[in-house]
C-alpha cells in the first residue's frame, strides 16, 4: 500500500491492515508491493535502512524477511483467487498463472534479491 511518483517520491496509505503482528511482515509486505510494482532494489534497500534507523529489527526478525516476503506474496496471491468469484473466473487465465509464478521466480535472481 505504497504508491511511487515518476521521481520516485513515496507515499504510503491504506492502512486497513494495520494492528498487532510482527513487525517483519509489515516490511516483507513492503516488499512485495514493491516486487510487484517494479521498484528498484535501492529504493527497496532504502525504506529498510530507514525502518531499521528508527526500529531496528533483531537478527531472527532480518532473517526471516526473505521468507515473509515470499508468504506475501501467496498470502496476495490468494486473496485475488478468492475474489475470482465476483468476475466469474474470468481473469483467471493462463497470464494470470504464467505471470505470478514468474514473479515467484524472479525473487532469485540477483536483481530481486531480496536481502
Amino acid at each position: 500500500n505504497a504508491h511511487f511518483t515518476d521521481d520516485n517520491q513515496m507515499t504510503l496509505f491504506d492502512f486497513d491492515q494495520c494492528g498487532c503482528g510482527w513487525r517483519a511482515f509489515d516490511i516483507a509486505k513492503f516488499q512485495q508491493v514493491a516486487i510487484q510494482g517494479g521498484c528498484s532494489r535501492r529504493v527497496r534497500e532504502a525504506f529498510l535502512e530507514g525502518y531499521c534507523a528508527i526500529a531496528p529489527l533483531e537478527e531472527m526478525e532480518y532473517n526471516a524477511l526473505a521468507s515473509l516476503t515470499v508468504a506475501a506474496f501467496i498470502w496476495a496471491w490468494a486473496i485475488h483467487l478468492n475474489r475470482a468469484i465476483y468476475f466469474q473466473y474470468s481473469r483467471l487465465d493462463d497470464y494470470y498463472f504464467t505471470h505470478r509464478l514468474g514473479q515467484l521466480k524472479q525473487l532469485n535472481s540477483q536483481y530481486w534479491r531480496l536481502f
